[in-house]
């Protein structure tokens, strides 16, 4: 099994062990014993596959203020998607910003945002955010071409291949001021907030 998801599914599921008890009975190989005392076989509940998300907070002039990324465990790229946001608006609520625009080249995700189509693969993950977008004083969610969204997708790829500087946030490297402004310059001319 891919160490990655197992440590993923560890955090996650607050597994303390792995095991297989049944491993001269024929019975499945992957099993997992919770803190909680109960042995699961953990490969039959959890179809996920390894994902990177990311988000980058920016000011209106474009100036990036902070971002994060990370692997997670999802079902499909959507899923993924909407993790994201929620990671985004958390963090964002606990900044105490409190007029924000999140923006996504996920055009369904930022539909199910905008209560204007319901998605039940992310209608859970979708509460959660617009819960939270309840406690800003504007909140506004907005559909960016994949173009002006290249710092968030290159941040994805380098948390996936292991290769972000830590410090990548406050020691900016070459590359990422390189897509910062290319980012900008893109969704200047394309984009208009829409707030709900």
């Amino acid at each position: 099994m891919d160490p990655v998801l197992v440590s993923l599914m560890e955090e996650t599921f607050n597994i303390v062990c792995w095991d297989n008890p049944g491993k001269y009975l024929g019975l499945p190989a992957d099993w997992a014993r919770f803190k909680s005392g109960t042995l699961s076989w953990i490969m039959e509940r959890v179809q996920a596959k390894v994902e990177a998300i990311a988000f980058v907070a920016r000011d209106s002039n474009g100036a990036l203020l902070t971002g994060h990324g990370k692997r997670v465990a999802a079902s499909s790229p959507l899923v993924a998607e909407a993790l994201t946001l929620r990671e985004a608006i958390l963090a964002t609520y606990n900044f105490n910003w409190n007029k924000v625009v999140f923006e996504s080249d996920c055009l369904t995700l930022i539909e199910a945002c905008r209560k204007d189509k319901v998605v039940a693969e992310i209608q859970g993950v979708v509460a959660d955010i617009l819960t939270v977008a309840e406690g800003f004083i504007h909140c506004g969610f907005t559909w960016v071409r994949r173009q002006g969204n290249k710092v968030a997708h290159q941040i994805t790829q380098a948390s996936i291949s292991n290769s972000l500087p830590l410090s990548w946030v406050s020691n900016q490297p070459d590359w990422l001021l390189r897509l910062l402004f290319e980012d900008v310059r893109h969704c200047a001319s394309l984009r208009s907030h829409q707030l709900f």
